[in-house]
């Protein structure tokens, strides 16, 4: 995936939002089905560090190649300085 994303970084929030211009998925595991080839992909997300030196993330992800659709949450907790 190549994009670029545009953010908000406050002492106990960030923000982003971001496109990629090109996505594409491979998938090792044969339950997951073919590979993905799609057009752009939107991206939103969020990070909230409520708790001293962890922050918890949430990025929402959609994409489309005008047969199927691809949708995903990411959610994740990372150690902050």
């Amino acid at each position: 995936m190549t994009g670029i994303d545009v953010g908000l970084d406050l002492p106990m929030i960030r923000a982003w939002i971001g496109y990629n211009f090109t996505n594409t998925y491979s998938f090792d595991n044969p339950l997951f089905g073919d590979d993905y080839d799609g057009g752009g992909a939107m991206s939103l997300g969020l990070s909230l560090g409520f708790i001293p030196f962890i922050e918890i993330n949430a990025e929402y992800m959609t994409s489309s190649d005008g047969g199927s659709d691809v949708d995903f949450l990411l959610l994740s907790a990372e150690l902050s300085n």
